[in-house]
């Protein structure tokens, strides 16, 4: 357990994370800055020998606030630098920190992509992913 909490803490090193370990299952509760932090410490956590199971319970709290306008232009400039998606086909709308994508995308492994790399734009606290396959 002691390993386990270090190795999470250290790759989540600003966060307030609490982890507790109970029969396998680690429970990680408190906040982090992003929703990439959040995902990293998850899957530091089942990477270690023994957890059979990850509860994540934590809560995305960005440290810096960052305007819509701003999370937005950073996700379509996000987008346009993935070759896999067109970012014509998208829009993209925040409020709140939260964003919204509609438009159409090709396969549904771009759409999860886009999901993807809008979840990892500094400021994102969440992604409604409202992209509709259209297959050509």
């Amino acid at each position: 357990m002691l390993a386990a909490t270090q190795r999470i803490k250290r790759e989540v090193a600003e966060a307030k994370v609490n982890i507790t370990l109970n029969a396998g299952v680690v429970t990680m509760k408190g906040s982090v800055d992003s929703y990439k932090t959040k995902t990293k410490a998850e899957a530091c956590a089942k990477d270690v020998v023994g957890v059979l199971d990850v509860v994540n319970e934590l809560a995305v709290v960005p440290g810096e606030r960052y305007g819509d306008e701003l999370i937005a232009k950073r996700v379509v400039g996000a987008f346009e630098r993935n070759d896999c998606i067109d970012p014509s086909t998208i829009t993209v709308e925040v409020d709140r920190g939260e964003v919204t994508l509609t438009g159409t995308v090709p396969d549904f492994l771009v759409r999860a992509l886009a999901r993807g790399v809008a979840l990892c734009t500094a400021g994102v606290l969440f992604v409604e992913n409202r992209l509709i396959v259209r297959v050509q």
